[in-house]
């Protein structure tokens, strides 16, 4: 059996956080380009894959060991974006995608950055790693719900 470190409910909370959206989405505008092709270590809800789709990204390839993967895929059907991203259900060491990604988006928040090796799934999954640390103390403007 897959453990998921968070709830239904705490997924839902990280959804509705303006702020912290708002910086995600800040961060994913400034480094992915249309076309580009993008892997979500640790998709959850899938809500940045969905943003990556939105940004122009042609295909997403979003890797979530646990059941929440089934919501990420009601997510981006419902926003029309789920031709564009291919889901596997596993750990992203165990994941190899046919072509090299241009970004690799995933959430460092929370327990995960110490939960599975999350850390280390990044580090496998990259050549050059780039960090950008977003700090907000109040949402920048409107952001569309999805």
């Amino acid at each position: 059996m897959k453990v998921d470190p968070y709830s239904l409910s705490t997924y839902g909370e990280m959804i509705t956080d303006r702020v912290r959206c708002g910086a995600y989405m800040k961060a994913l505008q400034a480094v992915i380009r249309p076309g580009a092709v993008v892997m979500d270590i640790g998709t959850g809800p899938g809500i940045m894959a969905v943003l990556a789709c939105q940004l122009g990204a042609k295909r997403v390839y979003a890797i979530e060991p646990g059941e929440i993967i089934q919501l990420a895929r009601e997510i981006a059907a419902a926003n029309q974006v789920a031709d564009k991203i291919e889901f596997f259900e596993d750990v992203s060491t165990n994941v190899t995608i046919p072509e090299r990604a241009d970004v690799i988006v995933s959430d460092l928040r929370g327990v995960l950055p110490f939960y599975s090796h999350h850390i280390s799934a990044i580090a496998d999954a990259r050549l050059d790693a780039w960090v950008a640390a977003f700090e907000a103390e109040q949402a920048q403007g409107d952001i569309e719900p999805l």
